[in-house]
């Protein structure tokens, strides 16, 4: 099992809002928005982080060498994994959030949960400027955090589920 957190990918949230290493332009854009708007919500970030086993699982299938090759694309890795008070958060950010985002961040945390065994389960959680209707009321259902944009002191309550302790 590989031991968490990798050290060398950590940024401390200030440092995250300026690279987002892996991410796209407009995940990008979304997690500085958030970090621009709760800059202290936050206090890690890393990201790129792998939530599958490796090239091993690959290697039933290819050769060992293709294998190594292919798992940087294999790979499934969430947006960005932050700590906040001695949580783990594994968030997916989306410009808009439909069903694919609740599935994604709810795969990508248990996923995490089970390669990393942290002592506390890591929070499934997506950031996104708008949300499909219901989508929130949903994620509540599987204890998904769905946090806009905005600061959260704005932001209307219903759309901003925290966990309690969090």
């Amino acid at each position: 099992m590989p031991a968490w957190p990798p050290l060398e990918a950590v940024l401390d949230v200030g440092q995250s809002a300026k690279r987002c290493p892996g991410l796209s332009e407009h995940d990008g854009s979304i997690w500085r928005s958030f970090v621009a708007a709760n800059p202290r919500h936050f206090q890690q970030a890393w990201f790129y982080v792998p939530v599958t086993t490796g090239p091993q699982d690959l290697s039933q299938y290819c050769p060992q060498t293709l294998a190594e090759q292919m798992w940087p694309s294999y790979a499934y890795r969430p947006d960005v994994v932050a700590t906040r008070h001695g949580t783990i958060w594994v968030i997916e950010l989306k410009p808009h959030a439909t069903h694919h985002a609740l599935g994604q961040a709810l795969y990508y945390a248990h996923q995490f949960n089970v390669m990393y065994n942290p002592a506390i389960p890591a929070i499934p959680a997506i950031i996104a400027r708008t949300y499909a209707l219901d989508l929130v009321a949903i994620a509540n259902r599987y204890d998904c955090s769905c946090l806009t944009c905005a600061t959260l002191q704005d932001a209307p309550g219903p759309t901003i589920p925290v966990p309690a302790g969090s």
